[in-house]
């Protein structure tokens, strides 16, 4: 997983399977870290990942209600066709900002900055 900083947004790239073992306690970690030392904008970069369960989406719905309860923006993209769908399907696209690219959610944040 990467962390870095774009101006004032941070994105968060995590890579491979997000199923619920260590690495979603990593990328729920790294989240919590970066909203208590302050940051105020985040992007979590889903290009990097192959499948998602159902304990990793938990994850990011806490992750997203934190930055929410902060007024605080948290937004995804990056999402591939078979993670796209299941957003879909399982009505998360009302849920989370998604974004189809990286560039596409730098811009929608610089908006509303």
């Amino acid at each position: 997983m990467t962390v870095r900083k774009v101006g004032e947004v941070t994105i968060v790239s995590p890579t491979g399977w997000l199923v619920g073992g260590d690495e979603t306690d990593q990328l729920e970690d790294t989240v919590r870290e970066l909203l208590a030392n302050g940051n105020r904008r985040l992007i979590v970069d889903l290009g990097g990942i192959a499948m998602m369960n159902s304990l990793a989406v938990g994850a990011l719905m806490g992750c997203r209600q934190s930055y929410r309860n902060r007024d605080c923006l948290m937004a995804l993209c990056g999402l591939n066709r078979r993670l796209a769908r299941m957003f879909l399907i399982t009505q998360l696209t009302l849920v989370f900002e998604l974004y189809e690219t990286l560039d596409a959610a730098l811009e929608a944040f610089q908006q509303s900055a």
